[in-house]
């Protein structure tokens, strides 16, 4: 896989979102590099922490700001993250019982995100700003 890029496509045109994605993607790069490089167990974990707990607290903010702002396919959009926070788990566990799975998991991530950002995030944008105007 190659060192992903982040494209003019991928913005929802709302700084806090754009920034926090365009970090997901430092991440998951971070990981990649670390794997290809063969570098030791541990530091891969270091990354894969930093990355797991930045995508989920990721979620949880995107997850308010879509309460907040009254979107109407919250629980939809709650579902797709759910059902990725369940594939992460999984991978976290077979990572802990000896696994590599770093290059799953930044396949994974670099999929799922993309897919995610152009197909499902840009769904809310009109709504989240509509609702910035208004407050």
């Amino acid at each position: 896989m190659n060192k992903l890029q982040w494209e003019e496509k991928f913005n929802t045109g709302i700084t806090v979102i754009d920034g926090q994605h365009q970090r997901i993607v430092k991440y998951i790069n971070e990981l990649h590099e670390a794997t290809d490089q063969n570098i030791e167990r541990k530091q891969v974990e270091k990354i894969l922490v930093k990355l797991v707990e930045y995508t989920l607290t990721h979620f949880a903010f995107e997850e308010s700001l879509l309460i907040d702002s009254g979107y109407q396919y919250l629980d939809e959009h709650k579902k797709s993250h759910q059902a990725f926070c369940k594939k992460l788990s999984d991978l976290e566990d077979k990572f802990k019982s000896g696994q590599n799975v770093a290059p799953l998991l930044t396949q994974l991530l670099s999929d799922w995100l993309f897919e995610h950002i152009v197909q499902e995030d840009h769904q809310y944008v009109d709504c989240v700003r509509n609702f910035f105007l208004e407050n």
